[in-house]
């Protein structure tokens, strides 16, 4: 059950590093993820446009 949920992690992980939303920093073990600066200022209609679900504001 570990090994599963670990493997779903890095697979999240990795699809934010996708998105441009995350960058990753150093390999194996070791590595680090941290924001990116130009996924940070991805606006949600950017968001919506890559297929996103977005709410709207009532």
């Amino acid at each position: 059950m570990r090994d599963l949920a670990r493997e779903l992690a890095r697979r999240e992980l990795a699809s934010l590093v996708a998105l441009g939303l995350l960058r990753r920093v150093g390999q194996g073990r070791g590595a680090r993820y941290v924001p990116d600066a130009k996924g940070a200022s991805m606006t949600i209609d950017g968001a919506s446009d890559k297929g996103f679900a977005v709410d709207e504001e009532e």
